[in-house]
This record gives C-alpha cells, structure tokens and sequence, in this order.
C-alpha cells in the first residue's frame, strides 16, 4: 500500500470513529474529497480552523495525527519495523520540527520514538555513532523497510557521519541537513559509496 494510500484510510478511520459518537444531525455532510491533503488530516482531527501545517511544531502538525492515532495507526497487521518507515515517510518534504537539533539523527531517534518502535533503554540521541548502537546489524542485501541506514565520510571524515531510515526500492529517508527539509533518496549513487552499515531494531 502506497504511503498516501495508507494515510487516507487513516483519514477514513478518523472520520468513522467520530461520526459514531455524534448525533445524526451533527454529523458532518461536507466530504473531503478534492480538499487539500493538508486540510483533509485538519478536517480527520476536527482542526478545521487550525492554522496553516507548513511547520512541524504546532498542533495542525503531521505528527499530531500519529500522537492522536498512536502506535497502531497504520493497522494492527503493520510491523513495528514497517510503522518506522511509515512515519519516517510523513516528514518528506516537511522541516524537522522548530526548536530541535535537526540533526539526523535527531529526526531518526525522533522516529523511532513516534511510531512506538523504541526497544527498551532506547534514548534520543543526536550523535549517529551512538544511535548505532541500538538493535542488531543487517546486511545491505537484507534490508527492509523501517531499518536504519548509516552513512560515514559525509559531512566529516569517519564512520556513522549520516543516518536515514531505509523506506523500501533502494530508497531512505533522512534529514539531508539543517539547511533542508527531510527528504527520501535512492541508495545508489553518491549515498551508495558513503554505506557504511545498517541495523534492525526489532524482528
């Protein structure tokens, strides 16, 4: 299922839920159909006068919809490894959230913690070597979505200079930098010859 569509149903399910505790009368005619995105998750969460969602760190932001829905948002059959790369894949093309390091590893550890998949003991860290030491170490060709993809010579020489979250086709997503919005890339190229490694933190 395509990230989009995995988020309409999400918007579906809201709607659903909050008709049923709502009298005939009150229940909303309005249909989001042909709305923009930004103002079909405002509408899902009853925010339909919230400001504008261009920032990650008011309450119309992406990921109130996954504080509101909680670790489980995306169906109980979904992976906790899976939930990584799906919240991961809501942030792309968004800026990190105001007032937080916007460090990659900031925005992985971010993540991790949102979509209910940090193991026990797990702590933000905004330092990439010490984010590698959570969960177990896998092989390139046994990536999958939601595992944690680390880059080293990037922006410094040395190992574990860059983290993203391995989202599926070759592609990551990651905090490029502090200058630049998250954003999913192809792991060929530039970011194939800066792999140094990649870990699962569950399964």
């Amino acid at each position: 299922m395509s990230r989009l569509n995995g988020i309409q149903n999400v918007i579906g399910r809201i709607q659903t839920i909050k008709a049923r505790f709502k009298p005939p009368s009150a229940r909303p005619t309005q249909t989001t159909k042909g709305m923009p995105f930004d103002m079909q998750l405002k509408k899902a969460m009853g925010m339909q006068n919230a400001g504008p969602m261009g920032q990650m760190g008011g309450p119309d932001s992406l990921m109130a919809l996954v504080n509101k829905m909680g670790p489980n948002q995306f169906g109980s059959g979904t992976g906790t490894n899976e939930r990584i790369a799906q919240v991961g894949q809501l942030w792309d093309g968004k800026e990190f959230k105001p007032g937080q390091t916007k460090r990659c590893a900031d925005f992985v550890s971010t993540v991790i913690e949102k979509s209910g998949a940090a193991p026990p003991g797990f702590q933000r860290e905004i330092n990439c070597l010490r984010l590698q030491k959570y969960g177990r170490k896998i092989e390139r060709k046994d990536l999958k979505p939601g595992d944690i993809v680390y880059f080293g010579n990037t922006y410094m020489a040395g190992d574990y200079t860059h983290v993203g979250i391995y989202t599926g086709n070759n592609k990551f997503v990651h905090r490029p930098t502090a200058a630049k919005p998250v954003r999913t890339d192809d792991l060929s190229g530039y970011y194939s010859n800066k792999f140094c490694g990649a870990r699962r933190l569950n399964g």
